[in-house]
């Protein structure tokens, strides 16, 4: 009965919306940028909102700086194209994506998969921590992983970890890009490039990072651009050779209530595969020209198309009149209601071949002792039709609206011992669910929920609630305020947890849903560069990979961590920035994770040349107490369980020196400059022993005049 009048709530909002004329001053921010990204940048970053912004004060300015060929409001006319109103006509994502600045010279955002909305991002341009260039530094926690740039991540960190991905066999790779939808877009005054590159090594072990973003607005109304980043290395150990290549288009389009945001991916990842050392002392008593490993004749490719189209179109503006610095009155058209829709299309795959198979490393053989070629694949066609209802008015708790109902189909491919006598054949799934979503801002208190349900198909029944909160008694969002995140879910495996087949693995499972409740909190301060938290989740029906590194389920298991992070200026000039993690779990024989882990950089800055010079002289060190970290199995591209050795308890130092040269950041490093001390027992995870010493060197460039 109640699905019948579930419809009933959003007319009533409808009506209600029809006649206001009081609409909020301030919609709320989907996304705050961390601590570390709202300073030290060569650029005066910008920052979207949710779905509108407006000043603070009672008349609301929507030129949001000035309008092209040199317009001003004081000159709009009432009437514009079809019969709208100018204002309105003109509009583009300037008005329609507001920043908190003034300037709106460039700024960016990305889509927000959970809550369906714009978020806040800024353009990347630190100058603090430059000389971290592997994606996964990003969030100053120790991970695993297989020694080699451009190879498989897990975070050391479990609340860290995504445990959302569409593909199996892509989830520790997925680090290196946005999922296709959350591309980050631009809106920009001036073309606007960005290029980065770094190397270290020599030629035979050369390591290389190229990060390239090139956009610029056509009118402004149109922008579009295109991201390119390479990740590889010939590797430093023997078989260790990576080359990921991800390339991206990107596009938007805000004019009037017409608004769409667009992106086409294409990514490639090449590794070979070592399998790891054949035993741990070989690290901690040989030479590395002497290391010996598993594996010599494995690679695997994994390969990503993906394209996506997020089309809007505003059905409903409120007018809000305010007076001009003449005195006379100006309409402002908001909009309030509008309704969207959303495609999103990948294909990925993964192919995993040994000429060579070794019997000694490979347990089973269930197709070919003599050759190994498996693959799997997957297609993804995802579609939601989306009606949302602005926020009426900046009162606490007054919420704005998002409901939806969305499609999944996916189709995958894998190869079936039945494909001997009979032709292969794809297999497909779909299920379709239904959403809502509310986000809130005021001056003091904001929050935004979203519910999923799934009513039919492959998800039939899958549950997903996520939602946020944020309190202040300051208007200033430098100062400290007390932040809450809940996440309660009972999610369908994927599919290839349950189901796989190749020459070396095989399973035929029928899991339970995995449900989770997950409470976070934390209490941050961006003046003082400060944030402590803590984190709880209860998992049951936990999926895991074991010891044979088979997907597993457990019962319950529940997981706590507890962080704080501070930069610390002493004296003049010299800094001392910390992240220290605690974590535990309930149920070691399922998960293993360090129970600490820390992230210090201590650096000396001066200006060296005033307004053309600035330098860091410093070191940072990682360090995460012993444990059984997982190991790696090549063959399925997945981390798994072992209980042969711990690893951990090694300080990983680095040694850098940075610059600042007007709009240039340039950085070298000696990277774990203290290999051998106190030990040789630096293992990036199981069997898989972190680089040697090397050094290092970069630069990021950044054109916008």
């Amino acid at each position: 009965m109640w699905r019948k009048y579930s419809i009933l709530p959003f007319v009533f909002l409808l009506l209600i919306a029809k006649g206001w004329s009081n609409p909020p001053y301030n919609i709320f921010s989907d996304y705050t940028p961390s601590l570390l990204q709202q300073s030290d940048t060569i650029l005066d970053s910008t920052v979207a909102k949710d779905s509108l912004s407006y000043d603070t004060g009672e008349n609301i300015n929507l030129s949001a700086g000035p309008l092209n060929n040199g317009d001003s409001l004081s000159n709009i006319s009432n009437k514009g194209v079809f019969g709208l109103p100018d204002q309105t006509a003109t509009r583009s994502a300037v008005d329609l994506i507001r920043p908190f600045a003034d300037s709106t010279r460039f700024f960016s955002w990305k889509f927000n998969n959970t809550y369906l909305s714009n978020d806040t991002t800024t353009i990347d341009t630190l100058f603090r921590f430059r000389h971290l260039v592997y994606p996964q530094q990003k969030h100053f926690e120790t991970y695993s992983y297989t020694g080699n740039l451009g190879g498989p991540v897990q975070y050391d960190h479990f609340f860290t970890r995504n445990e959302s991905y569409d593909f199996l066999f892509s989830r520790y790779h997925d680090l290196y890009s946005n999922h296709i939808s959350e591309t980050e877009q631009y809106n920009v005054r001036s073309p606007f490039t960005r290029l980065f590159y770094s190397t270290g090594g020599p030629n035979s072990e050369a390591e290389q990072v190229v990060n390239a973003l090139q956009t610029q607005n056509i009118g402004k109304h149109f922008n579009f651009g295109l991201y390119y980043n390479f990740y590889g290395t010939k590797g430093q150990y023997k078989n260790q050779e990576t080359r990921n290549n991800l390339i991206s288009l990107f596009a938007n389009y805000y004019k009037g209530n017409v608004s769409g945001q667009f992106a086409l991916a294409n990514k490639v990842y090449k590794n070979e595969e070592n399998g790891g050392v054949t035993d741990s002392k070989f690290i901690t008593d040989t030479i590395v020209e002497l290391v010996p490993f598993k594996l010599t004749t494995a690679s695997s490719v994994l390969r990503n198309f993906s394209f996506s189209a997020n089309i809007g179109y505003t059905i409903l503006n409120v007018n809000k009149r305010t007076k001009s610095n003449d005195g006379s009155t100006l309409d402002n058209f908001i909009p309030l209601v509008t309704t969207r829709f959303l495609l999103d299309y990948s294909k990925q795959s993964r192919l995993y071949s040994d000429t060579k198979p070794d019997p000694s490393f490979y347990n089973k053989f269930y197709i070919s002792p003599n050759i190994t070629r498996d693959s799997v694949a997957k297609q993804i066609l995802d579609a939601k039709l989306i009606l949302e209802i602005a926020q009426f008015a900046k009162i606490p708790g007054m919420p704005g609206i998002r409901g939806w109902i969305g499609y999944n189909q996916f189709n995958y491919h894998l190869f079936l011992p039945q494909n001997f006598l009979y032709p292969t054949k794809d297999f497909k799934e779909s299920s379709a669910h239904v959403g809502i979503a509310a986000f809130s801002d005021s001056p003091f208190v904001g929050y935004r929920g979203a519910l999923k349900w799934f009513i039919k198909g492959y998800r039939a029944d899958d549950k997903e609630i996520d939602g946020e909160i944020w309190f202040s008694p300051w208007k200033d969002m430098s100062m400290p305020r007390l932040k809450g995140t809940l996440k309660i879910s009972e999610i369908s495996p994927e599919i290839f947890v349950n189901t796989f087949f190749s020459n070396h693995a095989q399973w035929n499972n029928s899991f339970e849903k995995e449900k989770r409740f997950m409470l976070q909190g934390a209490l941050e301060t961006k003046r003082w560069e400060a944030e402590v938290g803590y984190n709880l989740i209860h998992i049951k029906d936990f999926v895991f990979f074991n010891e044979n590194a088979l997907p597993d389920q457990t019962g319950d298991i529940t997981i706590t961590s507890f962080y704080a992070q501070k930069n610390f200026k002493v004296l003049n000039g010299l800094n001392i920035f910390n992240r220290v993690v605690w974590q535990a779990n309930t149920n070691s024989n399922s998960l293993s994770i360090p129970d600490l882990m820390v992230f210090s950089s201590v650096y000396y800055e001066r200006v060296i040349v005033k307004n053309a010079l600035k330098g860091q002289l410093g070191f940072n060190v990682y360090y995460r107490t012993k444990f059984y970290a997982d190991a790696y199995s090549p063959s399925i591209a997945q981390f798994y369980n072992q209980r042969v050795e711990k690893i951990g308890g090694y300080p990983l130092v680095d040694a850098f020196l940075n610059f600042k040269w007007k709009k240039a950041l340039i950085y070298l490093k000696f990277e774990h400059v203290n290999q051998g001390f106190p030990n040789n027992e630096y293992f990036a995870t199981y069997l898989y022993p972190y680089n040697p010493r090397i050094f290092k060197f970069g630069v990021l460039w950044t054109f916008y005049d």
